[in-house]
């Protein structure tokens, strides 16, 4: 991965507390390591439904940075022709004025 400037990514994973204990304590210790292993670290339960969301933070992928660049450089491209585009809409405003009311 080549290092730029990637954004930091939080995903986010819900679990229904009920499939996330196991049998026995060592199997729900088994599965919570698991989860730790793939990189997730927090944990917030929702006391409301009974769900176990599990956050976890990376960098961009080079597959997720080059599509955002691209986007980026999409969305300024588009900006400044549209800027253009203002720009001799306002330019022609201005000779039909100028044409109007001479130079004065």
């Amino acid at each position: 991965m080549i290092e730029t400037n990637r954004r930091t990514i939080t995903e986010h994973k819900y679990i229904d507390a009920r499939y996330l204990i196991e049998y026995t304590v060592r199997e729900t210790i088994v599965a919570l390591q698991a989860l730790e292993m793939e990189g997730w670290v927090g944990i917030d339960y929702d006391i409301s439904d009974g769900g176990v969301t599990f956050t976890k933070t990376r960098l961009e992928t080079d597959e997720e940075y080059n599509h955002r660049i691209a986007m980026e450089k999409d969305a300024k491209d588009r900006a400044e022709k549209q800027l253009e585009k203002v720009r001799e809409r306002r330019y022609q405003d201005y000779l039909k004025l100028k044409e109007e009311f001479g130079n004065d």
